[in-house]
């Protein structure tokens, strides 16, 4: 496959997963309790259904830190579109209610804490302003050297 095909196929994909982005995110703001959007202008764009509906909007922040080594696999890359950077967050907008974060990927509790003090590095300003941060998941639980305990220690 040549070059322009694949950069073709790229483009219908994006697409395909944008339409149906939008459809899912009308069927969310009706029936979910929680919802994370992936910037302010996508807030923009669903916050006032969901906020109408009783519903709880956070912003999906990128915390530019994460331990996962497999770039295809780590959503903190700076050019990342599944999180808004700090330097693009000044001030969150007026509604919105939480922050989340995802960045492991077959992770242990260290990776975690890792990643909050990258986290509050760049977001802490925003925390008194937010009733939840979702931390998002990725650990690897069910690895026997798992640590528990260290992981309730963290949180």
């Amino acid at each position: 496959m040549c070059d322009n095909q694949k950069v073709f196929i790229r483009c219908v994909c994006d697409i395909l997963f944008y339409i149906l982005n939008i459809r899912i995110k009308k069927v969310l703001c009706a029936i979910g309790k929680k919802f994370c959007l992936i910037s302010p202008k996508e807030y923009e764009r669903y916050g006032k259904q969901a906020l109408a509906r009783g519903v709880s909007c956070g912003l999906r922040v990128n915390p530019e830190y994460s331990t996962v080594e497999i770039d295809l696999y780590n959503p903190a890359m700076p050019e990342s579109r599944l999180g808004v950077r700090a330097c693009d967050l000044e001030k969150l907008p007026d509604g919105i209610e939480g922050l989340h974060f995802h960045s492991l990927c077959e992770s242990r509790p260290e990776d975690l804490e890792s990643t909050l003090r990258h986290f509050e590095e760049r977001f802490g300003k925003h925390l008194d302003k937010v009733r939840w941060v979702n931390f998002g998941g990725g650990h690897l639980m069910t690895h026997i050297d798992y640590d528990e305990n260290r992981l309730i220690e963290i949180l």
